[in-house]
C-alpha cells in the first residue's frame, strides 16, 4: 500500500505547488498517493508524474500524521496507518520519500494498540539498515528500536517530521450508524426520502 499526494495549484514555489493528499473514492479524506507520482486538480494532470490507481487501505484504520515543511514550506504530509508503516525512497514503501539522503527501506515506523495501557497507540521506530540513520528529537537511535510518542521530531536524511497521532477512541469519536452518502446525478432528494426513519429531520 502506497500513499498518494496531488499538486495543488496556489502559491508557486518553482513548478510546484502545495503538496496535499487526494482522497480515494470510498474513502475519508483524507488519504494519500505515492510521493513520486501525483496529479493536479481541475483535472489538468502533471505530465512529470503519471498518477496511478488508488490502492485501498486493506482495513486498516488511520491513526496518525507524519507532517514535515523540509522540501516545501506549504508542507507535506503523510497518512499512518495501525500496523507496520515502511518509510523510504523505494516503491515499496508506505511512505516513499524521493530524496536522496533517504535510502531505499529507511525504517520502520510500528503503531500497535497496548492491552496492558487500556488499549492506548503504542508507537515504535527502527532502522532498516539506512545510510543516514534515525533522530528522534535530536538524538541518534542508532540500531535499536526507539518508542516514540506524539508530537516527537522524527529525522530520516534531509526529512524532518512531526509526529501527529489520532486516537479515534480517546476522543470517543465512531462510525455514524445512519451514514449515508448523496445519491450522484442531478437528483432532488428530500430528508423524508433519504432518512425514512429519522422524524427528527421533518
Amino acid at each position: 500500500m502506497a500513499n498518494y499526494r496531488t499538486v495543488v495549484p496556489g502559491v508557486q514555489n518553482g513548478n510546484e505547488g502545495t503538496v496535499v493528499n487526494q482522497p480515494t473514492p470510498g474513502h475519508a479524506y483524507p488519504d494519500t498517493t505515492p510521493a513520486h507520482s501525483g496529479t493536479r486538480i481541475q483535472g489538468v494532470e502533471d505530465p512529470r508524474r503519471p498518477a496511478p490507481a488508488p490502492e485501498p487501505s486493506a482495513g486498516k484504520p488511520l491513526v496518525g500524521f507524519l507532517v514535515s515543511v523540509s522540501r516545501t514550506e506549504e508542507a507535506e504530509y503523510w497518512v499512518l496507518r495501525q500496523g507496520q508503516n515502511l518509510i523510504g525512497s523505494g516503491p515499496e514503501c508506505d511512505i516513499v520519500l524521493n530524496e536522496l539522503s533517504v535510502s531505499k527501506v529507511h525504517a520502520v515506523l510500528a503503531i500497535h494498540r497496548n492491552p496492558g495501557d487500556n488499549n492506548r497507540l503504542n508507537v515504535g521506530i527502527m532502522e532498516r539498515g539506512s545510510s543516514n540513520g534515525i533522530f528522534v528529537n535530536d538524538t541518534y537511535i542508532g540500531f535499536n528500536p526507539c518508542q516514540c510518542k506524539n508530537l516527537d521530531k522524527i529525522r530520516l536524511g534531509n526529512y524532518e517530521f512531526l509526529l501527529f497521532l489520532f486516537d479515534a477512541r480517546e476522543y470517543g469519536l465512531k462510525k455514524a450508524e445512519n451514514f449515508a452518502s448523496k445519491p450522484s446525478g442531478n437528483f432532488d432528494y428530500t430528508d423524508r426520502e433519504l432518512y425514512p426513519n429519522d422524524k427528527t429531520r421533518y
